[in-house]
């Protein structure tokens, strides 16, 4: 087969029963494939996103804890290890 021409090639594919691109079901598998492909892109993307928004918060929210401790404010006792 090294030495086929693709009209060759195509015909020996076609005897074999290989299927073309062009084929009903193999359009479907593509479109199914790429469909969750897509799928999988905005599901990384969103929780790209989320985890953004919680760690770009996560300075504030120690400096509003920090804050409040240095106030008074907290009732709470914190371990010695975790006081600021």
């Amino acid at each position: 087969m090294d030495n086929l021409s693709i009209e060759d090639e195509e015909a020996w594919a076609k005897e074999q029963g290989v299927p073309s691109l062009e084929e009903p079901f193999i359009q479907k598998y593509l479109k199914g494939r790429d469909a969750l492909i897509a799928q999988e892109k905005q599901q990384r993307s969103g929780s790209l996103v989320n985890r953004h928004i919680v760690y770009s918060r996560r300075p504030v929210l120690v400096a509003n804890t920090c804050q409040i401790m240095r106030s008074g404010g907290c009732s709470h006792q914190w371990p010695r290890r975790l006081a600021l």
